[in-house]
């Protein structure tokens, strides 16, 4: 009900992947993000030396059924043509 009303009310995206969690919460946040079109996100948890549950830049992928939030930002499309032009 939480996930559907945010969705109603304009919400976007939900936290799909964090440092705090499980691969098991992955994977029911991923199951949420489809069921209720929403994209997803990952966060970094990096707060800090000795501060963080997940060192920067060690969270694994997004699950491959979600659709990641940052594939609309603007920055997302010029990495894609630059990355089109060098390949």
């Amino acid at each position: 009900l939480l996930l559907e009303e945010f969705r109603a009310l304009g919400g976007e995206a939900i936290e799909v992947v964090t440092g705090s969690h499980t691969a098991a919460h992955y994977v029911e946040f991923a199951k949420y993000a489809q069921l209720f079109g929403l994209k997803a996100s990952q966060g970094s948890d990096y707060h800090g030396h000795g501060i963080s549950f997940m060192g920067m830049g060690r969270l694994p992928a997004l699950p491959s059924q979600c659709v990641p939030v940052w594939l609309d930002w603007p920055e997302a499309q010029l990495l894609s043509v630059a990355d089109n032009l060098i390949n």
